[in-house]
């Protein structure tokens, strides 16, 4: 990463992906319905952005191994891995930890039961 725009459009990737993870974390710890459709709303909101900058990110980044061979296989695994962070925080996608535990942002069924008695306030 030497080249400045490298540099700026990584720092705009991971800014948009760390709103998303703050975002994600709203949303899994609100249960009024306003404040998760925000949540929802502004977590959407920042994956995509992250998604955008991660697409002219690969295009600065991409280049013939023969012409930049230093860090080219390093360059394509760090995009897999924004890739792969993005999806994960993807509304209703589960994620699988270890062999046979899926988590997912849906509400745990402690919280949601939570929910249910106090529908107006939010876990902190």
């Amino acid at each position: 990463m030497r080249e400045p725009e490298e540099r700026v459009r990584l720092a705009g990737v991971l800014r948009q992906l760390s709103a998303a993870v703050r975002d994600y974390g709203r949303l899994v710890t609100h249960y009024d319905p306003i404040g998760r459709e925000r949540a929802e709303s502004d977590l959407r909101e920042h994956l995509d952005a992250a998604r955008d900058g991660q697409d002219r990110l690969s295009l600065v980044l991409a280049a013939d191994p023969a012409e930049r061979p230093v860090g080219w296989p390093l360059r394509g695994e760090l995009v897999s891995h924004i890739d792969r962070l993005r999806h994960q925080l993807e509304p209703g996608t589960a994620v699988r930890s270890r062999p046979g535990a899926v988590r997912s942002w849906r509400v745990p069924p402690l919280v949601s039961r939570l929910q249910q008695r106090l529908p107006t306030q939010s876990l902190k």
